[in-house]
């Protein structure tokens, strides 16, 4: 190999050594933990690499036959330091400017470590790490003692309680049966609070007068007015005959927030609109994708402003209230809608106030402004210690586009993997085979991609046993494989950093 293209690879790398330094050193960090002081400067380190354009470097490293930074994301500084070492020596120089203290072995202890937060892995397993099967509890689970122990003997290894569905008595008794299974590694139980989620409520469907319904079918091309004051919209707007239906809205606070084209979609997609008119207390919405034979609009179906910028706290009410029932049990709490760092601050917050900061928090990232601000969120939860990120991919994919959440999701989980910071992966993980038992070509390809998580979420389902035990079986294979792939780091731009 010609020594000025060795020499080419050793500048390029000494300039971005010192440019990812100075940034790192610019941003003012709280004292912390010297792990966690590690993980923030690693993922700052991370950040400022990712906005330089380093591709060409990369093929360059692969040419001689070097690390190509491409799966170095946990420990950057340090693989850099030691390609520069390779390169000098290469060229017969000597290169002893070592002054990360962050190796590959001590990063590696960092993300094992944080990774307990899902529970203790097996010490017999030859893996490094093993991702964990978490369960979404049915409502029968507080009924049926024996569903949590099947569940549990499968290969779940976490249990999720939704807030948004049952009520306080049924999270404890859920708790309890948990809590009773005997084990060298006990499971553990995530809590989601529910979050400001945003549905449909009241159906008006028009012709000659008007009716309230549970569900109303709408086509391309119809107009429909949303609002969450209903009763003074109908009035309003009795007379424009262009409006087919009127759609009550949940939490009435959004509508200031969306504007004339903003788009807007019900039902996790299913149906597609785009704002026309927008009033004080209302917006008249026109359907732009709907089923040939038309889709049904249904009451209590998730409304979605993904162009909107739309500002709400993350805990609502609901939730404070909920936090008193279920700190008591919980050993994860999921913070739905997280927006910004000042979501995870006002949770932690609140478990300061009931004395129980040992609870893990985890970031549900299921908004293009949570996706934005996710550096941010990160040092937070860095800040907090016990902590992890959800892809929560349903609402996710509708905020940033079905076509771009392959790339999202795959940001996410670099610079998750740059913080040291736990990833959920969930949404529709096995959906088929949960229902009908019988899954799809394409899901199981899906399952397989997850075990780049730490832990994979299943929801609710008939067939829940079947599929905990294929996705055990799915992991387990695929981690004798590989851990990680190289990849391309392109200028990355998704995040405001």
């Amino acid at each position: 190999m010609e020594t000025h293209f060795i020499q080419e690879c050793l500048d390029e790398l000494l300039e971005i050594k010192q440019r990812i330094k100075e940034y790192a050193i610019s941003k003012e960090i709280n004292v912390l933990e010297e792990d966690a002081h590690l993980s923030l400067l690693n993922m700052y380190h991370y950040l400022k690499f990712r906005s330089l354009e380093r591709t060409l470097l990369q093929d360059k490293l692969v040419k001689l036959g070097l690390s190509s930074l491409g799966r170095s994301h946990p420990h950057l500084l340090d693989s850099i330091n030691q390609i520069i070492i390779i390169l000098s020596k290469l060229q017969g120089l000597e290169y002893d400017k070592i002054d990360n203290k962050l190796n590959y072995d001590h990063a590696y202890k960092i993300l094992q470590n944080n990774f307990r937060i899902f529970g203790e892995t097996d010490k017999n397993t030859n893996n490094r790490f093993t991702t964990k099967i978490m369960i979404t509890l049915p409502s029968e689970a507080a009924q049926n003692d024996k569903l949590i122990p099947s569940f549990y003997k499968s290969g779940a290894e976490l249990f999720r309680i939704n807030t948004a569905h049952d009520t306080p008595a049924d999270w404890c008794i859920m708790a309890k049966t948990i809590q009773s299974i005997e084990s060298q590694n006990p499971p553990k139980i995530y809590v989601d609070l529910a979050g400001p989620k945003i549905r449909t409520s009241t159906i008006f469907r028009i012709k000659k007068k008007t009716k309230e319904y549970d569900e109303y079918k709408v086509f391309q091309g119809d107009k429909i007015l949303i609002s969450g004051t209903i009763e003074s919209s109908l009035l309003n707007h009795a007379l424009d005959a262009s409006i087919t239906a009127y759609v009550g809205c949940s939490n009435q606070e959004v509508i200031q927030y969306v504007k004339v084209n903003d788009k807007v979609f019900i039902d996790d997609g299913k149906i597609e609109l785009i704002t026309r008119q927008k009033c004080d207390d209302c917006i008249v919405c026109e359907v732009t994708r709907a089923k040939l034979t038309g889709t049904m609009i249904r009451q209590e179906k998730g409304i979605n402003f993904p162009d909107s910028n739309i500002k709400l706290e993350a805990l609502t009410d609901e939730d404070q209230k909920n936090l008193n029932a279920i700190v008591p049990f919980a050993d994860i709490i999921g913070i739905s809608f997280c927006q910004d760092k000042e979501d995870v601050k006002m949770l932690r917050n609140l478990l300061l106030s009931l004395n129980r900061q040992d609870i893990a928090i985890v970031a549900k990232i299921e908004t293009k402004k949570g996706v934005e601000n996710l550096p941010e969120i990160l040092e937070a939860l860095i800040e907090h210690g016990r902590s992890g990120i959800m892809i929560a991919r349903g609402d996710l994919a509708i905020e940033v586009g079905f076509e771009n959440l392959s790339v999202i999701q795959e940001e996410i989980l670099n610079l998750c993997e740059a913080a040291h910071m736990p990833i959920i992966y969930a949404t529709q993980v096995l959906e088929n085979l949960m229902k009908t038992n019988l899954p799809s070509r394409a899901e199981i390809t899906d399952a397989a991609f997850a075990q780049r998580a730490d832990c994979i979420m299943l929801n609710k389902g008939a067939y829940a046993d079947d599929a905990i035990k294929i996705l055990h079986k799915i992991l387990k294979s695929m981690h004798k494989l590989f851990r990680k792939n190289r990849q391309l780091l392109s200028v990355g731009v998704l995040f405001k950093f």
